[in-house]
């Protein structure tokens, strides 16, 4: 029995914190959304709620990476502490930002 397990592969398990993971850019822009959500809707979403969006941020930006030809445009609308509608850009590619279709982009 001892023979046995001595030929039983040991596993180890390391904890990888999600900031090791995710990019500079998308940390970045995730602390910049908390502040802005925060300072639009107060508590009213959830602690959780808003650090599932970096883990959304993180899906966009690998999507980005592997369709360059594409643009991702990410925006957050909704109604603030005082009733009245705001909307928010999280993401668009700087490809497009810089283009004359932004012109038409911020129309829509």
């Amino acid at each position: 029995m001892d023979a046995q397990l001595s030929t039983t592969p040991q596993l180890f398990f390391r904890i990888i914190p999600v900031v090791d993971v995710v990019s500079e850019a998308v940390r970045e822009t995730h602390l910049k959304l908390t502040t802005n959500i925060n300072r639009l809707v107060g508590r009213r979403m959830t602690r959780a709620s808003v650090a599932k969006i970096e883990v959304l941020l993180d899906l966009v930006e690998q999507f980005v990476i592997d369709n360059p030809t594409m643009n991702f445009r990410l925006l957050i609308s909704g109604n603030n502490l005082s009733g009245k509608v705001f909307w928010v850009r999280i993401f668009e590619n700087k490809v497009v930002l810089d283009s004359a279709a932004k012109r038409v982009l911020d129309m829509i």
